[in-house]
């Protein structure tokens, strides 16, 4: 049982303490935990890998609860600058060219593309983003349409 309260980290573990079967079995339990960063050994310049461990460090900071509380509030936390982007004109645009910076010099690569991605909480973000993209393209746009049956 979970009680209302816990993380969410901590549900898989109540949920396998707390199985019929565990006080028979509890000799094969064995709980590890994650104590290396996988996608920071991908990272090819010193400078990126310093970003992510800083990054990292932060989120488990949050995940921990030792990030520091503003004052005076129950659950607000000061975001650093380094993780912020600076708007000027079009929040859109400054998240566009934050993910892929120099599109139109990196069209023909592949990994570029696999590497980023933008991801949205509505499907009318989904297509504001994409709009922006496609007008970011050279050449015209076209549209492709499909069926889920075939008429008769």
């Amino acid at each position: 049982m979970v009680h209302s309260g816990d993380s969410f980290a901590r549900q898989p573990l109540a949920n396998i303490t707390n199985h019929y079967l565990l006080p028979t079995r509890r000799q094969f339990l064995q709980i590890f935990t994650l104590t290396r960063n996988i996608r920071l050994e991908s990272c090819t310049s010193e400078a990126t890998q310093c970003e992510l461990i800083a990054f990292a460090n932060w989120i488990l900071s949050i995940s921990d609860g030792t990030i520091p509380i503003v004052e005076d509030t129950d659950d607000l936390i000061t975001i650093p600058d380094d993780f912020l982007l600076t708007i000027v004109d079009n929040p859109l645009h400054c998240i566009v060219d934050a993910i892929y910076p120099n599109l139109p010099n990196h069209l023909q690569d592949k990994a570029y593309f696999n590497d980023r991605a933008i991801l949205c909480p509505t499907l009318s973000a989904v297509d504001e983003v994409n709009s922006l993209m496609l007008s970011l393209l050279p050449g015209d746009k076209v549209e492709y349409l499909s069926a889920d049956s075939i008429s008769k």
